[in-house]
């Protein structure tokens, strides 16, 4: 199965919209992991819901390297592969 994680901070709601819309085409999972984004969290997570997308809110400092790392490792609620 594919899976597709998107790490965001989201100005614009429009932008992060059609992403989703975009990506709902394809047979994957998708996880939406908001860094604090401007648009409110119950606005992403509605939206998140309304793609069948998987949420996350994440604060302050993302260190990109260390969550994919720990995706990859499967020390998070995401899972990407089965064991």
């Amino acid at each position: 199965m594919l899976h597709i994680v998107c790490l965001t901070k989201t100005y614009n709601f429009s932008d992060i919209e059609a992403w989703l819309q975009y990506h709902s085409f394809l047979d994957a999972t998708v996880w939406l992991i908001d860094n604090d984004s401007i648009v409110s969290q119950s606005v992403m997570k509605a939206l998140s819901y309304s793609y069948s997308t998987n949420y996350l809110h994440v604060s302050g400092f993302a260190d990109q390297w260390h969550l994919f790392s720990n995706i990859l490792n499967q020390k998070t609620e995401i899972k990407i592969r089965e064991d």
